[in-house]
Order: C-alpha cells, then sequence, then structure tokens
C-alpha cells in the first residue's frame, strides 16, 4: 500500500473538484410527508400549573385537562393528529380527545421516548419558568399551518428478517430508534412517517437492507461518495480523508477538518459499514464520523456497535483501528499514512450486502489478511449458526422460516446447508426450532469461497423406499 499519484494540483482545488465531481449526481426524489395544524393546543396537566401556563392567542386555541397523574392519559400520534386517550375508570369509556399540539405539563411525561414527535412540548421542571413558558407559546403559533418534510425511509417487507410465522427475529430497528417509529406487526415491521424524523440509525442496523434511508438513497449516497474520492486522487495524486457530517455541524467540521474531504448527510448515523468499506476500497485513507451533538442513547450505542465492528475487520486485513472512527468533540487522530495504490473501479450498487462484501473483497484481494475468521460483537449483522448434531432431527423447520435463504436443504437427502454470506444473525431459525438444536456466533469468515459455499452443518444416511430405491426419510 502506498502513495503512488502524481499530483496537479493544491489539496484546495481538488477539494472544490471533488465537490464539484459529486455535485454531478442526479438525487432521486423521496416522497414528501405532510403535517395539517389548525393550532388547536391541548394543555394538560395539574390545575395549578395549567393557570400558571397562562392564556395562548390566536391563531391558537386553548383546551386544557387536568390529570393528577400522567398514567391516567395515553397519548399517540403526532403534530396534527394527536389522539389522547383516558385510562382512570372514570373517564375511559370516552372518545379519544383530538388535537393538533400537545403541551405536557406533568410531573413524568406522557412520552417518553428520546425524541419526541413534532408538536409535542414537555415542560417538566420548567412549567414554572416564563420565560420557558413564553418560548413554548411562540413555537406553538409557528405550528399553525401545512408543513411538509421528506420521508425518510423505504421498507421492503420481503427483506425483513423480524419474525416469521409468529417467530420472534431481529429487532435491530426497533431497539435502535430513538423515536418509537417503528413497531412490530409480529412477523414484519411499520413505520409511522410522521413519527419519523430521520435519524437513519434503523437503516444503518438492519442486516438485509430492508428498511433502507432514502433522503438520499443508499445509490446516491454511494456514487457520490465514488466520484469524490475518484475526483481528488486523479487531480491531487494523494488519498483524501473523508468526513461524514450533519449539516449543523458542517460550519465546525470545515474548522477541524481543512484538508478533507467533507460529505454532508442529513444525519451522520445514517451512514454505516458498506459505505464506510466502499470509501476505502475506492481509494479514501481516513473515514471519520463528525457528531458533535449529543445524540440519543439507542442511536449513538447502534452505532458504536458497528463502529466496533469496522474496527475489528480493520485490523484483520492490515489497517489501524483509527482509519475509520467517530468523532465528537475530540480531534482527529493522525490519519493512517497507508492506502492503496490501485482503487477499486466498481461501480455503487444499491443493495447494503453486496455493497459491503464488494468493497472488504476487493481489500482482502489487495490485503492479504492475518487471520481466516474475525470475531465480531454481539449483535453484528455477520455469523455462523451451529448444530447440536445429536437433538437436530433434520425437521427442516429452520429452511422454511430462514428469511434469508441462508440455511437450505439437501433436496433429496437429509443434509442442512448453511451459506454464511447470506447469514442475518436474526435468530428466526433459533427460535424457529423445535428441538432447541441451533445457536448463532457473530463472525467473519474473509476467504470468500468458504463465506458463499454451501456447509454441510448436519446430514444423515437416508431411508430409501423398499420397492422403487427413491430416499424420502432418514434413517433415524
Amino acid at each position: 500500500m502506498s502513495e503512488s499519484h502524481t499530483p496537479v494540483t493544491t489539496i484546495d482545488e481538488a477539494i472544490k473538484l471533488a465537490y464539484t465531481a459529486a455535485d454531478q449526481v442526479k438525487i432521486e426524489a423521496t416522497d414528501v410527508v405532510e403535517y395539517q395544524s389548525r393550532g388547536r393546543v391541548l394543555v394538560i396537566g395539574s390545575a395549578i400549573d395549567i393557570a400558571r401556563f397562562g392564556e395562548l392567542s390566536e391563531p391558537l386555541t386553548m383546551n386544557s385537562l387536568i390529570v393528577n397523574r400522567s398514567e391516567e392519559a395515553e397519548l399517540e400520534g403526532a403534530l396534527g393528529s394527536f389522539s389522547l386517550n383516558m385510562q382512570s375508570s372514570i373517564s375511559k369509556n370516552l372518545p379519544a380527545f383530538q388535537t393538533d399540539l400537545v403541551v405536557d405539563l406533568c410531573d413524568t411525561p406522557l412520552l417518553s421516548m428520546a425524541v419526541p414527535p413534532p408538536g409535542y412540548y414537555y415542560l417538566g421542571s420548567n412549567a414554572t419558568n416564563p420565560v420557558i413558558i413564553d418560548e413554548t407559546k411562540k413555537e406553538l403559533i409557528e405550528l399553525v399551518g401545512t408543513f411538509e418534510k421528506p420521508r425518510y425511509f423505504n421498507y421492503d417487507a420481503n427483506k425483513c428478517a423480524h419474525g416469521r410465522s409468529g417467530q420472534k427475529g431481529c429487532t435491530r430497528c426497533l431497539d435502535a430508534c430513538p423515536t418509537e417509529a417503528i413497531t412490530s406487526l409480529i412477523d414484519k415491521i411499520t413505520v409511522d412517517p410522521y413519527r419519523c424524523q430521520g435519524g437513519g440509525i434503523c437503516a444503518t442496523v438492519c442486516p438485509s437492507g430492508a428498511i433502507q434511508y432514502s433522503y438520499p438513497t443508499p445509490l446516491n449516497l454511494l456514487q457520490r461518495v465514488r466520484l469524490m474520492i475518484k475526483s481528488f486522487r486523479e487531480s491531487s495524486g494523494k488519498s483524501p480523508s473523508l468526513v461524514f457530517c450533519s449539516h449543523e455541524a458542517m460550519p465546525m467540521a470545515e474548522q477541524q477538518f481543512p484538508k478533507s474531504l467533507l460529505l454532508v448527510v442529513e444525519e451522520s448515523a445514517s451512514v454505516g459499514l458498506e459505505v464506510w468499506f466502499s470509501a476505502l476500497a475506492w481509494g479514501a485513507k481516513h473515514i471519520v464520523i463528525f457528531e458533535p451533538n449529543e445524540q440519543p442513547e439507542s442511536s449513538q450505542s447502534a452505532l458504536q456497535l458497528q463502529l466496533e465492528t469496522a474496527q475489528s475487520l480493520l485490523t484483520a486485513i492490515g489497517y489501524t483501528k483509527n482509519t475509520i472512527e467517530l468523532l465528537q468533540d475530540t480531534s482527529p487522530s493522525e490519519p493512517p499514512a497507508a492506502t492503496l495504490s490501485t482503487p477499486a473501479k466498481h461501480a455503487a450498487v444499491s443493495d447494503k450486502r453486496q455493497a459491503f462484501y464488494m468493497a472488504i473483497d476487493y481489500l482482502l484481494e489487495q490485503i492479504p489478511p492475518t487471520t481466516e475468521i474475525v470475531d465480531l460483537p454481539e449483535s453484528a449483522i455477520f455469523g455462523s449458526i451451529d448444530v447440536d448434531k445429536e437433538a437436530c432431527t433434520l425437521c427442516m423447520s429452520c429452511v422454511s422460516a430462514c428469511p434469508a435463504n441462508a440455511l437450505q436443504d439437501g433436496r433429496e437427502l437429509p443434509q442442512l446447508g448453511f451459506i454464511e454470506s447470506k447469514c442475518l444473525q436474526c435468530s428466526v431459525c433459533v427460535n424457529t426450532c423445535p428441538e432447541n438444536a441451533l445457536s448463532i456466533t457473530p463472525r467473519f469468515v474473509l476467504n470468500k469461497s468458504d463465506r458463499t459455499r454451501v456447509q454441510i452443518l448436519n446430514e444423515e444416511s437416508p431411508f430409501c423406499c423398499i420397492t422403487c430405491g427413491k430416499p424420502f426419510a432418514t434413517q433415524s
């Protein structure tokens, strides 16, 4: 690995050319989510707090509801379509109260998610603060009318590994979403576009690409990454450092990374393994996810898992851990000096796992790995399946349940086959197996042939028909 290009421009000029190249990508338009608010405000809390909050001016109309405990009320919805149900024995049969905006003055919030829906204001200890009350009233006035935002996600239920036939599987997106916009439908999920606020961590942790970020699409993002890196290398003769940051973080990023390529995304948590490794394969030497703003705990921990997975793989293929790093308010470490002498030439693809495999397999061709198998953190999206052969009866329940076709039967032979590259580590097979004979192990097999071939996890000699000799069952 070495720098072996002939520079023709300065770094600053190369950066400008890279941005121009990225702008050539035509960004696919996403659908729009529309909110309509008529200014109906529900103020809920104790009589004392409601009186202290005071009246609202036009165009707002105020309704107040006195409750003694937040447990008495159940709130659903978002801006323009909130619905409140009372849970007390006296009012539980009353119809739901509909409102556009909610001011919550209860001791504990009606909505406890890390990122509440637009139109919901929980004042908490600030319910007695006149400055905060006045600021809230001003913001409420600004939320009267019709508002639009992008639909941040696309969901393909056919790829989803959340469950099969009532058996629980992957819950990564539900666990990571800070807005609680994702709910389970037993075998599939549903996403509320009105509560979704575009954090993107759901798409980052999804093992199959069933849920994708759409602002921009995965293909558009990878196309921009590829063109930026290609342009920079050709014009400067050097390999760039690539920094992903949000719009809010961009001014700080420009100061902290003046000689790096900045790629502004809606949310830095929406960028994951397949993008990071594609950037390395195309010739970047250093990847930084720059997020100086405080992130919800669920998003932060999920992104950290992605980073730990990436760093486990990096060390196995000869890179230093800081080749990909998440930075908040600290200075970047010294960028790695080594880089690919010949970057990959493959085009960007929209499929998440295909993009990742193309990138890491190219890197493995250039840099002989130091090991054959890499242990990955728990909940990683790559791994193996182990079978207790004494318990397994080769009933093939796991094969029919596997959402990724990683488990396969032997057709006419009593065999259980497995293709590791397809495994999503979703646990559907584990939860489906009637004999409790299966377990999963997060890991990554670096050899492509071993990773993509059919392994026989269990088999028995077939019992053949005594008349025609055709195998149709196991000996046992």
